[in-house]
């Protein structure tokens, strides 16, 4: 988070210093007020966009983990997942490792934070009693619940 917004700051001193570098005073008299406004309201515009766009969960969270209530379409159903002591997120997480990725690519797809990913995936070694990624996935692959 913090280096969120020192990245966010880098970029508003750059633009604060581009502003004086451009002469503020004299870009002021060459054109109007308004057509100068209208620039500095389409940079936040942008910036803002793009910033909702970097900080909102994307759709991926929504489908990349099979559904826990149907078994019709080989995804695990809730009974067994109890057998096996997994909650459903942590569930949603195996799937996601399964697939190969990273825990950022976790976090950024499930909407969690880094360090919760690391969490479940912390509680998911424990419950299936491995000590690695690979060993995981196979063990899960094993107890079927995990394709």
């Amino acid at each position: 988070m913090i280096k969120s917004a020192l990245a966010y700051s880098f970029v508003l001193a750059v633009f604060a210093f581009f502003l004086d570098w451009l002469e503020y005073r004299y870009m002021m008299r060459a054109f109007s007020t308004e057509a100068f406004v209208v620039v500095i309201a389409l940079f936040f515009t942008a910036f803002g966009a793009w910033t909702a766009w970097r900080l909102t969960p994307s759709d991926k969270a929504h489908s990349a983990a099979p559904d826990v209530e149907s078994s019709k379409s080989g995804g695990t159903t809730q009974i067994e997942l109890t057998q096996v002591g997994l909650t459903q997120r942590e569930n949603e997480v195996l799937h996601l490792l399964a697939q190969g990725h990273t825990n950022k690519e976790i976090a950024r797809d499930l909407g969690l934070a880094p360090d919760t990913v690391k969490t479940h995936l912390s509680n998911v070694y424990r419950k299936l009693k491995v000590n690695r990624r690979t060993q995981a996935i196979r063990r899960a692959q094993s107890l079927l619940v995990i394709p």
